[in-house]
């Protein structure tokens, strides 16, 4: 037994291997055209950036799945209680960004649970590095990895933020309710007035994702809400789940689901 793991392991390294010298074939090749784009979109500094020795490829992330999986574990007591707690000891940002934007704010506390664990996991990938990866890997996502890199290194410029800094999940999204950089783009806003957009900042991180949920159509009824949901996840499965547990951490149908 040992030894079948000695292989397998040897197996999945020589893969690792095959895949990341693939992916720096492929930055190589494709690296001028990109620049172009880039400096087009005037990101001057383009040529330097593939020039960091931080720069790396992640092969591992092209395998796993953007839908979230095993959402059940938010719906455990000590989860919920989490949530109440968040919600009590945030009472006065909450309520503020819920009269401004008209979101409840145990959806936005329950987007936070989802998203980050409450903020305890917001990513460990460089956000530059994960485009990137997605850029050379040549799949279907290479041309949307195109326009968020331009995105994010677009809001690096405008927000002084080194590129390599910046950590988030294996799709490049950040901060902690993860917004992509087109979203950030769009739809980050400054929520505690001290003329930044951070959205490792509670509050502004709140405000933002109210904001993204009002611009996508939220309103009083159900199916509004819902539709405004899946425009942040293109999942069902996720709507149903940001809605769950939103009731359970107000109280509703608490009995009946821990």
């Amino acid at each position: 037994m040992k030894k079948l793991i000695l292989i397998l392991i040897l197996i999945f390294a020589l893969r690792g291997y095959a895949e990341g010298a693939k992916l720096g074939a492929n930055f190589l090749e494709k690296k001028d055209t990109l620049i172009e784009v880039l400096v087009k979109a005037q990101i001057d500094d383009a040529p330097i950036l593939f020039s960091d020795a931080r720069l790396e490829f992640y092969p591992q992330i092209l395998e796993m799945s953007a839908n979230g999986s095993g959402w059940e574990v938010i719906f455990t007591r000590e989860s919920v209680d989490r949530g109440r707690k968040c919600l009590k000891e945030n009472d006065a940002i909450l309520r503020r960004v819920e009269a401004q934007f008209g979101i409840n704010r145990e959806i936005l506390v329950s987007l936070f649970r989802v998203e980050t664990n409450l903020g305890k996991d917001t990513g460990r990938y460089v956000v530059f590095n994960s485009l990137l990866t997605w850029y050379v890997s040549g799949n279907r996502r290479a041309s949307w990895a195109a326009n968020e890199l331009i995105s994010y290194l677009t809001l690096c410029r405008a927000h002084q933020l080194d590129p390599f800094e910046v950590k988030g999940s294996s799709h490049g999204a950040f901060g902690l309710l993860q917004f992509i950089p087109s979203s950030f783009q769009r739809f980050a806003i400054d929520g505690n007035g001290d003329g930044k957009i951070d959205l490792f900042n509670f509050e502004d991180a709140m405000a933002s994702s109210a904001n993204y949920l009002q611009k996508n159509g939220w309103g009083k009824k159900e199916k509004q809400k819902k539709s405004a949901l899946h425009a942040y996840n293109r999942d069902w499965g996720y709507v149903k789940t940001i809605m769950k547990y939103s009731r359970l951490i107000k109280g509703a149908g608490v009995r009946q689901s821990l």
